[in-house]
């Protein structure tokens, strides 16, 4: 009899490292969310537009290009359809803990949304020397999605996880942007207010026979859903200027947000457990704990993009690079605690019945480049081509060092694109169709630790595919 208690043990382990594994998972998203490319011609070329013209999402890469337009129009851009997939193997892994049991996390799905809508009124009036042009943005640059799941399943061992998540969570820009040129010079601004909108979904089952030839069941399962959102607003600057008939410089700079102007959160959490036979600390017990009562803070760092582009008649090139500032470590929610209570009134305060808001985060400096291609051979008929980086901004020994609470699921991945797209532009109106396709290595630091105490680290990797269709039109 005394492998069954043994293995009881363990097990118990297991279902206290399962259950901080997936109340953690839904804040970890945001660590990597990649950027959507914009607009009808800068999507094409990679995102690589700080010092090219010709688009009104210029408000968004560098307002300061607003001033090469000159007519009234509407663009729209949409990510028609997106496929995206993650993988993480072996980041569930406990054999070094004596327990056979690795698993695999995953995340695939389809999605689409809107990626942005951008009216230009030029406001200069005929003859005048000075080009002022306004404009009114909707953008959707930042969207994060996981839909994952984590199946442990060994018939030779008496254990079952099983575990599905969603998470998605979207940041809104809006906002009136200002562009002004004079002879070889052009300088913008734009005022944007941010929108982050977050929704996660959790279900977690667990199942364990301790005695296969005396029946001792353990089960558990909760279920936890969890929306946040934050607004805040920035301030972006920039300029461009022409150093020849065809080459021109560019430079903008992005603030850091300015506080976070209204928050508001909720989590509700069901979780309950059952044990037909009473071991030790795993009594039966239900669980439904809820709280609104939480501080939230949304931050982003500064981004600082230089750019160079050469423009001819039939084709043009542009070079980007960009710099985003570290984000110190802060706290991203807060609150209290919530514990449920036994039959007498009493807290339990038993780490996994404990709903925990509390979530601390940190980020590095990080360096991303675009470069774009843009080709026009015929008189209606063009092509465009970019390839650019995304790397994530997440330092795996920081977010360990600053008491992040479960490092293990906030993956380092670093994001690398092509971008192709074909256009049609007519005498009123332009519109494109292209593709988007990234692939993203990294690591993740595992669940489980070794003998020693320490962590070892997993491979992660990441795809996605995203049709883009785009278009402007003159009012």
């Amino acid at each position: 009899m005394g492998r069954p208690h043994s293995v009881s043990r363990r097990l118990l382990l297991v279902q206290f490292l399962v259950s901080l594994c997936f109340s953690s998972v839904l804040h970890a998203a945001d660590a990597n969310q990649q950027s959507v490319l914009l607009g009808e011609r800068a999507s094409g070329m990679g995102g690589a537009f700080v010092a090219m013209t010709g688009d009104p999402t210029s408000s968004y890469y560098n307002p300061a290009g607003l001033a090469s337009l000159t007519k009234r129009g509407l663009s729209l851009s949409a990510s028609a359809y997106q496929f995206s997939q993650e993988t993480y193997p072996g980041a569930f892994d406990l054999r070094s803990r004596g327990l056979p049991v690795q698993a695999d996390l995953e995340s695939s799905y389809f999605t689409t949304f809107p990626a942005s809508v951008v009216y230009v009124f030029p406001v200069s009036k005929p003859g005048d020397t000075n080009e002022h042009v306004l404009s009114a943005s909707f953008l959707v640059p930042n969207h994060g999605r996981m839909e994952a799941r984590l199946n442990t399943i060994d018939e030779s061992y008496p254990l079952e996880v099983r575990a599905r998540l969603f998470r998605e969570s979207i940041t809104y820009w809006a906002g009136p942007s200002y562009g002004f040129g004079t002879g070889n010079l052009r300088i913008g601004l734009s005022l944007f207010g941010l929108a982050q909108v977050s929704t996660s979904r959790i279900t977690l089952g667990q199942r364990f026979n301790v005695d296969t030839t005396n029946p001792n069941l353990v089960e558990k399962t909760e279920t936890r859903e969890e929306e946040t959102v934050a607004i805040t607003s920035l301030i972006q600057l920039g300029l461009q200027y022409r150093l020849t008939s065809a080459l021109t410089a560019g430079i903008t700079f992005r603030s850091n947000t300015l506080g976070t102007h209204y928050q508001s959160g909720s989590i509700l959490w069901f979780n309950n457990g059952h044990n037909s036979r009473g071991l030790s600390n795993t009594g039966s017990y239900v669980d439904r704990l809820e709280t609104s009562d939480i501080s939230i803070t949304y931050r982003r760092p500064w981004t600082l993009g230089v750019g160079f582009a050469y423009e001819k008649a039939h084709w043009a090139i542009s070079l980007d690079s960009q710099f985003t500032g570290e984000l110190p470590s802060h706290t991203v929610t807060q609150g209290e605690p919530i514990m449920p209570t036994d039959a007498e009134g009493n807290p339990v305060t038993t780490p996994s019945r404990t709903l925990d808001p509390n979530q601390v985060f940190a980020a590095r400096m990080t360096f991303n480049a675009a470069l774009g291609f843009e080709y026009h051979f015929g008189p209606t008929w063009l092509t465009r081509l970019g390839i650019f980086s995304d790397r994530s901004g997440i330092d795996l020994e920081q977010i360990k060092s600053i008491g992040v609470a479960h490092p293990y699921m906030y993956p380092a991945l670093d994001h690398y694109g092509l971008s192709v797209a074909l256009g049609h532009r007519g005498d009123l109106s332009s519109t494109s169709v292209g593709v988007v396709t990234t692939v993203g290595k990294g690591e993740v630091w595992r669940v489980s630790r070794d003998n020693d105490g320490d962590r070892s680290l997993a491979d992660a990797s990441a795809f996605s595919v995203t049709l883009v269709l785009a278009g402007s039109t003159n009012l």
